[in-house]
């Protein structure tokens, strides 16, 4: 009887996992780390060619980090951290709005422009990316790599 019950019970289909990888992409895109992450676990005992046991222990970082950012909305290095984390992640609009905020926390950091200069060539938006180092470092010329940054993305518009 048991092994009857055991015989009924569904198995995942081929695309079971690229379903289950689809909704941990929704869930981080909605920005809900915490349920991405135990979809992550899920989607990754499924197995599959995107199978990833790292992706939910990041998830799980960005959902301790969103905490902190929420908590800490005028922190200029939470609001930083968490912003580089987001774009590394690729979550690009909400990046650019924890950057922005660190940028209003402490004006005098060249740093936040910087890095949303970064995500714009992700983008391939070259033109306010040269425009934003240019804001950097007129904030702190002696940005070095917001300087190297800007001589690359320079060259690559051919605007030298």
């Amino acid at each position: 009887m048991v092994e009857a019950a055991v015989a009924s019970v569904p198995r995942p289909g081929p695309f079971a996992a690229e379903a289950a990888w689809l909704e941990v992409a929704a869930l981080a895109g909605q920005l809900r780390f915490a349920s991405a992450a135990e979809a992550a676990r899920r989607a990754t005992a499924l197995g599959g060619p995107r199978a990833d046991s790292s992706a939910a222990a990041r998830l799980e970082r960005l959902h301790q980090a969103q905490a902190v950012a929420e908590a800490r909305p005028l922190d200029f290095a939470v609001q930083l951290s968490f912003g580089r984390e987001l774009g590394d992640f690729g979550l690009h609009e909400e990046a650019y709005r924890r950057l922005h905020r660190a940028r209003a926390a402490d004006t005098t950091s060249a740093e936040p422009d910087y890095r949303i200069a970064g995500l714009l060539q992700r983008e391939g938006r070259l033109e306010p990316a040269a425009n934003t180092l240019v804001r950097a470092l007129g904030t702190d010329p002696a940005h070095r790599d917001a300087r190297r940054s800007l001589a690359e993305v320079l060259i690559r518009i051919e605007r030298w």
